[in-house]
């Protein structure tokens, strides 16, 4: 029995147990959403359209500080009311609408958004609002080689810093997680890692998986991906010897919150499974047949 079999008997096992409570692996590090400028916090609704936390600006207002917004970053809206100073001088009283009432209803606020972009999407910004990292991990020779073999080999962008997120975005060919040293094991911070990695192997240049296409959060088809990375994930752990029984009851603890999306359904692991030994072998440059 190889180590792939292994690891999917395991996550299986560990998953006949019950519900597993699944625990994000990092701590955050950032501030509520805030703007990189005045460094003062988004209003409520704003915190909540937002997609993270940590600061945000304008285009104009990150090269003002001299960053860069990375080419094919998307934007997201802040909005904001603006009270009008005057009546507009395009709209004037009609013969059955007199001053008062044309008055009333051009002087009211009027609802704005403008465009900001994500310090995650900017080159050349340190956050002064960041935390100091709180666990004190060294890294894991063979992991780190197993990482920077994969990145050469394939020229994928590598992004690790003091970061609330992980996730891997094909549109850029970036993969982006928080840094070692957020992790209480340093075993969490490559599982988090691998993870990203087995996302960034389904693309069409690459095992043209897909479940790696645009889908809606929570289909089967991205549930589908979310089990063939943590499954790969996992076996690459295994493979290369440093899997911990915490690492191990937490990926089965996420597989079971994705077989929840789709009905439960354990066979599902067996065959993300096969999928997820192909692109643990590919980062791992071995016989993927």
């Amino acid at each position: 029995m190889d180590v792939y079999q292994i690891v999917t008997d395991r996550i299986l096992s560990e998953m006949e147990h019950g519900i597993i409570p699944w625990v994000r692996p990092w701590v955050r590090v950032n501030d509520p959403a805030h703007n990189a400028v005045s460094g003062h916090q988004y209003s409520l609704l704003n915190r909540m359209l937002l997609l993270h936390s940590g600061a945000y600006a304008t285009y104009d207002q990150w090269l003002k500080k001299g960053c860069q917004v990375r080419k094919g970053s998307k934007s997201e809206i802040v909005v904001f009311w603006k009270w009008p100073e005057k009546i507009s001088p395009d709209i004037s009283a009609s013969e059955d609408l007199d001053k008062e009432e044309t008055e009333h209803k051009t002087n009211r606020p009027v609802l704005r958004y403008y465009h900001v972009f994500h310090c995650t999407q900017v080159d050349g910004y340190k956050d002064p609002h960041a935390e100091e990292p709180l666990f004190d991990n060294d890294p894991i020779v063979k992991a780190e080689k197993v990482i920077e073999d994969y990145v050469s080999r394939t020229g994928i962008k590598w992004d690790v810093g003091k970061y609330d997120e992980a996730y891997y975005a094909p549109a850029e060919d970036r993969i982006h997680v928080p840094g070692i040293r957020q992790y209480e094991h340093c075993e969490l911070y490559y599982s988090t890692a691998f993870h990203e990695m087995i996302h960034s192997t389904g693309t069409s240049d690459r095992l043209n998986r897909p479940g790696l296409k645009p889908s809606v959060f929570g289909s089967e088809r991205y549930s589908r991906e979310e089990l063939v990375a943590e499954v790969g994930a996992t076996a690459l752990m295994g493979t290369i010897g440093i899997g911990t029984e915490s690492s191990i009851v937490n990926s089965a603890a996420y597989c079971q919150s994705w077989l929840q999306a789709i009905k439960g359904d354990k066979h599902m692991i067996v065959v993300a499974s096969g999928q997820a030994e192909k692109a643990a072998r590919y980062i791992l440059g071995t016989n993927c047949d």
